[in-house]
């Protein structure tokens, strides 16, 4: 109950400090946006699981997602409501993505500078023909991570902060056929499922190869995200972003251990 209240307040104060700003005509979006989503609902909002509700915040992230356009925007939100009822993210544990999770593929690495939750993936530990020959479990470990980190937003956080690693790239490894079918879902769960919730994406050691890859999953993006991705080709550009007591010591910083896995290394918060 406790998260789902602290949430609530996270997305009114996201909702309080937005909707002033907004030209007119977006307001009136908003206003028949809200008609619309009033007769929508999910199991978790239903059986009261979690903090997802259909507040003006979620109202607002799938409306900028798509440009304040309604009829996109309730199509946008539809599918994510089936996706939850599909996927219940709110209810997704440890015992759920075990294997994936020990692999150490995703990390939490603390709070940059602005106070966003950094996510750190480790390319190096993505095996998906060992780990994930279902794509359901690599669905559930990305849900897994964006709910956890809504959970533990502070107070005027609203977006989090992805970084990359490329290094241990490999084109046989990360650019057969399965790897970018999970790549691309990986940027449908970033666009659709949880809609304007990126501050910025570093992708750190990319290899000569990443160029020919990033001509593949460019395609995929919005060009909202596109606008967020950063290629870092100077780790300066990482002391920006995150104290470098909690930067590790590869990237620059001084933290000489690497990141904890949640649920594995320390208990969940």
């Amino acid at each position: 109950m406790g998260d789902t209240l602290e949430t609530n307040i996270s997305d009114k104060n996201f909702a309080d400090e937005v909707i002033p700003t907004l030209k007119p005509e977006h307001v009136a979006a908003l206003e028949e946006f809200r008609k619309l989503a009033s007769g929508k609902s999910c199991k978790e909002i239903e059986q009261k699981i979690g903090s997802f509700t259909l507040s003006d915040a979620t109202l607002l992230r799938f409306l900028q997602q798509r440009l304040f356009n309604v009829e996109k925007a309730e199509k946008l939100l539809d599918k994510h409501l089936d996706w939850r009822d599909k996927y219940m993210p709110s209810t997704l544990t440890v015992s759920d993505i075990e294997a994936p999770l020990k692999s150490g593929i995703v990390r939490r690495a603390g709070l940059s500078k602005e106070r966003t939750p950094i996510v750190f993936i480790d390319v190096e530990n993505f095996h998906p023909k060992k780990l994930y020959s279902d794509h359901d479990d690599f669905v559930k470990l990305c849900a897994f991570f964006f709910e956890y980190n809504i959970r533990l937003l502070q107070p005027g956080v609203y977006h989090g902060v992805i970084i990359f690693d490329l290094k241990g790239y490999s084109y046989k490894e990360h650019g057969n056929k399965l790897s970018l079918f999970l790549v691309q879902i990986l940027i449908q769960i970033v666009q659709e499922q949880y809609p304007q919730r990126m501050r910025k994406i570093y992708i750190t050691n990319a290899p000569y190869l990443f160029n020919m890859l990033w001509n593949i999953i460019k395609v995929w993006m919005e060009k909202d995200l596109k606008e967020k991705i950063v290629i870092v080709k100077n780790m300066e550009t990482l002391k920006e972003l995150i104290d470098e007591d909690v930067l590790e010591e590869r990237f620059g910083g001084r933290r000489s251990e690497p990141y904890p896995i949640d649920g594995v290394d320390i208990p969940l918060e």
